[in-house]
Formats: structure tokens, C-alpha cells, sequence
């Protein structure tokens, strides 16, 4: 090695150096511990008390009267007999829900499970887009759909909501008295 070859060794070790003193310096620069803004208050907003006898009170009594209402016809079982307003008082009505069609699941399995979560998924989908539809049709119209036809024509069609399959024998109907929006229901095949 020469001493040229030393001093370039040198040069190149302090430049070096000096770059990362330097780069230590700029980091450490302005670095500084955030600190948390004190607190505006030691005690916590004071709370609103309504009175029950204004207006902001009756629509507050009732908002709450409506909630239980509407948890109560939720809690309602989903199966009961036909009422007046259908068409055949002899056949069994439930609620159309994911897996009250004719798919049933399979046992689980390598091929079976991506199967069963594709078809579970896609009828959950199809109840949600109904849902969704009897909602927007309630709050544009003020009332829900007034039967099947009116709800396939109105939600159904102009979504390309497509039905899950039934069995044989059971067929859809619409309840608008059902729930708050209407609901659409399963009509059972009589059984013999």
C-alpha cells in the first residue's frame, strides 16, 4: 500500500464520519416528545335533562315507544300461521330468510366449504339488496309496497335482485301488515 493509497483511505473514512455525525445531527434536530394539550375541564359537561311535558319530550316518549314496538315485532317467531290477507289460510307461512330455500348446505369438506360460503354469501346478499330496497321504497313512497307484484316491479326488477330457489309447492308473498317496511315471506307447500 503507498501513501497515497493510505491518504485516500483516510479522506474516505473521515468523510464518512462526518456524514453520518451529520446525519445523527439532522435527525436528532427537532425531535422533540410531543406533550398533551392540558385538559379543558376537571369535570365532565353537564348532562340534558328534558322535560317529559314539552315537545322535545313527547317526541322523545314516543321515539322510545316506537323502538319497543319495533323490537318486539322483531322478536316476534318467524314462523306463524297465514292471516286473512293471503291467499290460502291453510298453508304455513315463514319468513324469508338466508337458508329457507331449497339449498341446503353440505357437509364440510375441501370442495364442499368454498361451496357453501358461496351460496350462503349470495343468498345473504340477496336479502340484504331487499332490505335495502324496502327501506329506499318506504321512504320515496311513505308506505311499503302494497303486494308481490308492486314489490317485484318496484325492488326486485330494477335491481336484478333474483329470488333464492324454493322447493316445490312453496312460492313467495309479500306482507306489507309484516314488520316495519313489509316483508317478503315463504308460503309452504300444503303437506299431505
Amino acid at each position: 500500500m503507498t501513501t497515497t493509497d493510505i491518504k485516500r483511505h483516510a479522506i474516505g473514512a473521515s468523510h464518512g464520519l462526518v456524514c453520518a455525525c451529520g446525519l445523527l445531527v439532522a435527525i436528532t434536530i427537532g425531535c422533540d416528545v410531543p406533550v398533551a394539550p392540558p385538559p379543558k375541564s376537571g369535570a365532565p359537561p353537564e348532562p340534558k335533562y328534558v322535560d317529559l311535558d314539552s315537545e322535545e319530550g313527547q317526541r322523545l316518549q314516543e321515539a322510545r315507544e316506537a323502538q319497543t314496538r319495533q323490537a318486539a315485532t322483531e322478536l316476534a317467531p318467524a314462523t306463524s300461521t297465514v292471516e286473512d290477507d293471503t291467499p290460502d289460510a291453510n298453508r304455513e307461512i315463514v319468513k324469508a330468510k338466508p337458508g329457507a330455500g331449497k339449498w341446503k348446505p353440505y357437509k364440510p369438506g375441501f370442495l364442499t366449504t368454498p361451496l357453501n360460503a358461496y351460496f350462503s354469501s349470495k343468498e345473504r346478499i340477496s336479502h340484504l339488496q331487499i332490505e335495502d330496497g324496502l327501506r329506499k321504497f318506504h321512504a320515496l313512497q311513505g308506505r311499503p309496497p302494497k303486494d308481490f307484484a308492486e314489490a317485484d316491479k318496484a325492488i326486485l326488477q330494477p335491481a336484478r335482485i333474483r329470488l333464492p330457489q324454493l322447493n316445490p309447492g312453496d312460492e313467495y308473498v309479500f306482507l306489507p301488515k309484516q314488520g316495519q317496511f313489509g316483508e317478503f315471506m315463504i308460503m309452504r307447500a300444503e303437506k299431505k
